[in-house]
C-alpha cells in the first residue's frame, strides 16, 4: 500500500494502512465501483456542498500524478480523499441533513429494498463470516456469543421493518443527505463524498445516537424540528436495532483479514448498555408518538 500511494500520488507513508496524515490533513484511500466520469460528478457535488455550508470545510478528492480522480489497485477502482484534520459537532451533520433536501434521488429505494439488503447481510454473516472466527482462538466463546447476539438483533430489526411495511406501506418518505456510516465527526468521515448518500434523515440520527452525540431529549427535539412522522420514528427504531458496527467488523475480518478481536470484545462489553439506551428511546417514542412497541425490548 505504501508503494502504491507513493507511485500514484507521491506521498511517502510509513506503513501499509489506507489512511495517513500529512501537514495537518487526513488522507484516506477509498475503494469503490465508480468511473472517472462518476467521480468527477461526485467532486462537483462536494464542491457545491462546501459552497453552501455556513462554515468552512477544507478538503477534496486528490488527483493522481497523471491528473486522474480514479486509479486502479489490486482490488479495483480507488480514489484518495484529503480533508483538514478537524473535528466538527453534530450540528454539521444536521446542517447537511437540512441542505440535502434539495438533492434529488435518482434511483428507487424503499422498505422492501432495505429488507432484502438486511436479509442478504444476515445470510452472509451466517454462511461465511461466522466461519472466519477460529474455534482455536482464545476469544472464540466471546466472539461467537457477540456474533449470535448481533444476528438476533438483526433478525428483530428485519421483523420490525416488515411491521412498518404492514403499518405504513413501502415508501421510506422524504429523503435527504445522510451518510453510509458515521464513525466519527472528523471532516474526513462526514464530508467524504463516497460516504454521502440520500436516505431518510433517521439514518444519521441513529448513528449520532449510537455515538452518544445525541441523547433521548435531543432525539425528541429533532422529531419536532424535522417534523418526523411515526413511520420515520419506526425506521429509526429498526436502524438502532440493526447491528451495523458488528456486521462491518465481521465483513472486514472476512474480506481483508482484519484482526477484529479487540473491537468485537469492546462491543461485547458494552452491548447491554447499548441495548438499554435503545430501550430508553423506544420507550419514549412509544409513549409520545404511539409507534409500534417491541415487548421484549421494553421489558429488559
Amino acid at each position: 500500500m505504501a508503494s502504491f500511494i507513493f507511485d500514484e500520488y507521491g506521498y511517502i507513508v510509513d506503513d501499509e494502512k489506507n489512511e495517513f496524515s500529512y501537514n495537518g490533513y487526513d488522507f484516506k484511500l477509498i475503494a469503490h465501483d465508480k468511473t472517472e466520469e462518476e467521480v468527477i460528478e461526485l467532486q462537483s457535488v462536494l464542491t457545491r456542498l462546501k459552497s453552501t455550508l455556513p462554515f468552512p470545510v477544507s478538503g477534496d478528492i486528490v488527483r493522481t500524478r497523471s491528473n486522474k480522480l480514479v486509479t486502479e489497485n489490486e482490488f479495483g477502482p480507488v480514489s484518495l480523499i484529503s480533508f483538514k484534520h478537524q473535528e466538527y459537532t453534530r450540528n454539521a451533520v444536521l446542517t447537511m441533513m437540512e441542505l440535502g433536501k434539495n438533492y434529488k434521488k435518482q434511483i428507487k429505494f424503499d422498505i422492501d429494498d432495505l429488507i432484502e439488503l438486511w436479509e442478504e447481510k444476515i445470510a452472509l454473516i451466517e454462511d461465511k463470516y461466522m466461519q472466519a472466527i477460529s474455534i482455536d482462538d482464545y476469544a472464540y466463546p466471546v466472539l461467537n456469543t457477540e456474533t449470535i447476539y448481533a444476528l438476533g438483533l438483526a433478525n428483530n430489526a428485519v421483523a420490525y421493518l416488515v411491521d412498518i411495511k404492514y403499518d405504513y406501506g413501502v415508501d421510506i418518505g422524504e429523503l435527504t443527505m445522510v451518510h453510509k456510516r458515521i464513525n466519527s465527526l472528523y471532516a474526513v468521515d462526514i464530508f467524504n463524498p463516497f460516504n454521502i448518500i440520500l436516505d431518510s434523515p433517521v439514518r444519521d440520527i441513529a448513528y449520532l445516537y449510537r455515538l452518544k452525540e445525541l441523547n433521548e431529549n435531543d432525539v425528541l427535539n429533532l422529531v419536532k424540528q424535522l417534523a418526523l412522522t411515526p413511520k420515520d420514528l419506526s425506521l429509526l427504531i429498526a436502524r438502532l436495532l440493526f447491528p451495523t458496527i458488528t456486521f462491518d467488523l465481521l465483513e472486514d475480518q472476512y474480506n481483508i483479514k482484519k484482526d477484529i478481536k479487540r473491537e468485537l470484545l469492546e462491543g461485547y462489553k458494552s452491548s447491554i448498555e447499548e441495548l438499554r439506551r435503545i430501550r430508553n428511546i423506544v420507550e419514549l417514542l412509544v409513549k409520545y408518538y404511539s409507534v409500534r412497541p417491541i415487548d421484549w425490548l421494553l421489558n429488559i
